[in-house]
């Protein structure tokens, strides 16, 4: 049972004990209660401003009609009687979502309609106490919902997208490290597993999406002076667009394993060039390198450890540079031109990665 399932039974308890206490129509408070009850104490404060709205409306509507149309009946002649509380109740309804949804307020369409409708059934000489009770109602379930938000066990969203995210990049790292790994031996991921892998990653990153909306909320949009990157939004919501992308980049490794095996069993699986074998190992050196950048960023955001990040190696990227052109200044053909734009891909995924990271790094 979460915390939101608690907070929602002690507001209805407490919102019906007020009303007990002075008399007040226990429902409509409750009701009240509940639909106020947001995942977050500033999504109850917006919420509870459209609820104000509706019922101010919903009430101005039913006195309206009311005492336009009457609630009872009305008589034409000596023989003629129509009862008006249907079409008075049915023509609210109408009114009242019609409203609502030229106002952008769907969210409180139905408290809206309670309100007139409850107004609209009271004997016409009660109109004016019934509209009274239902304010107090409403009002009274609307402050006890945003007092237990507040009060009690307020929603940490801050904590849990650091857990999250920590989670997430876990899952990251591991995923695009082994991607890397099937790209050099050359052993694709069974496609049970890969979906798996996927859904997983994908589910946390939706989870942090939301909490860090959700936290923005909490927090406000602009960086307090001297508030530390894991307790910055932004900051943190740069960090998951980062770990998605190294996500990406890994499924495009998935995507290259396939082709090159493709491309190898056409032309016979010719055996690997030294000059090759060579590329693959500084290939494998550098994915080493963004793997340990990452790890190396999760420790000092969520750690809190004094990490110096792997300083960057242009020798690495000379080298490479020069490995390639030796290579492929050897060979020639369709075969090794794939071979050379499977290559120039992974390198690139590589080259962002750890350029991503060091960004990173400078923004603490």
């Amino acid at each position: 049972m979460g915390a939101r399932v608690v907070k929602t039974g002690l507001a209805v308890t407490l919102a019906a004990a007020i009303c007990l206490y002075f008399d007040i129509p226990i429902i409509f408070a409750a009701l009240s209660a509940v639909v106020n009850l947001k995942p977050s104490v500033v999504e109850s404060w917006r919420n509870a401003l459209e609820q104000v709205s509706v019922h101010l409306m919903g009430v101005v509507l039913a006195f309206g009609i009311g005492l336009t149309l009457g609630t009872d009946a009305l008589t034409f002649g000596n023989h003629l009687t129509l009862q008006t509380k249907p079409l008075t109740l049915g023509l609210a309804t109408v009114i009242m979502i019609w409203l609502c949804g030229r106002l952008g307020w769907t969210g409180g369409t139905l408290m809206g309609v309670l309100t007139a409708l409850f107004i609209l059934t009271a004997p016409p000489k009660e109109f004016v106490p019934h509209a009274v009770d239902r304010t107090l109602a409403v009002f009274t379930g609307l402050v006890v919902a945003l007092a237990v938000n507040y009060l009690i066990l307020p929603p940490r969203y801050g904590q849990k997208l650091r857990v999250t995210l920590r989670k997430l990049s876990d899952q990251v790292i591991e995923f695009f490290d082994e991607m890397m790994k099937r790209f050099v031996r050359l052993e694709p991921m069974a496609g049970e597993e890969l979906e798996a892998r996927k859904k997983t990653i994908q589910d946390l990153s939706n989870e942090a999406t939301d909490l860090i909306s959700r936290y923005r909320e909490q927090v406000g949009k602009v960086k307090p002076r001297g508030t530390k990157p894991y307790n910055n939004p932004g900051f943190l919501e740069e960090y998951l667009r980062y770990q998605v992308g190294i996500f990406e980049k890994a499924l495009e490794l998935a995507e290259v394993t396939k082709q090159r095996i493709r491309r190898r069993e056409q032309a016979g699986n010719q055996p690997l060039s030294e000059e090759f074998k060579q590329v693959l190992a500084l290939m494998s050196h550098g994915a080493g390198t963004a793997v340990k950048l990452n790890r190396q960023l999760q420790q000092a955001i969520f750690d809190g450890e004094q990490v110096k990040p792997v300083p960057p190696t242009y020798r690495y990227w000379d080298e490479m540079a020069a490995v390639i052109e030796s290579w492929h200044g050897k060979f020639s053909g369709t075969y090794y031109l794939h071979a050379l734009v499977e290559v120039g891909a992974v390198i690139g995924d590589i080259k962002w990665a750890t350029s991503k990271a060091r960004e990173l790094f400078e923004s603490f």
